[in-house]
């Protein structure tokens, strides 16, 4: 959760805090249903990433872990930057299978301490 704030400057102008992403969030539980409202009753999309920073950062790991997981989903381009301390090494693996369709896999881990992180993103697309 430290890459949150060692980030922060550069997450309020690059996640995209909509409703639906927002709502994820409270689904899954890395906010609270009130915090989501508090969330989306915010008009500037800068303002709601610094409401949404805050609470992430005072939440657990678990609820870390729960974002990183809807981010990869929606906006999986930003894992890395959280993942990663804002740009040591990753790595992207993608692997395509021709006869049925193609299959999409990025794999983005880090070793910190003793914990490993680790968010893996599969989506499949069909050939037309």
């Amino acid at each position: 959760m430290l890459a949150l704030t060692k980030n922060r400057v550069q997450l309020l102008d690059i996640i995209d805090p909509n409703i639906a992403f927002v709502t994820e969030l409270g689904t899954v539980g890395a906010i609270t249903w009130p915090q989501r409202e508090n969330i989306i009753n915010i008009i500037q999309p800068r303002d709601r990433n610094d409401k949404l920073l805050d609470f992430l950062t005072r939440k657990s790991v678990a609820d870390f872990q729960q974002f990183i997981s809807i981010l990869s989903k929606e906006q999986v381009h930003l894992v890395p930057l959280l993942l990663t301390d804002g740009g040591e090494t990753y790595f992207v693996s993608v692997y395509i299978n021709t006869l049925f369709a193609n299959y999409y896999i990025y794999t983005v881990s880090q070793k910190t301490s003793s914990t490993f992180l680790a968010v893996t993103r599969e989506s499949t697309v069909g050939f037309s």
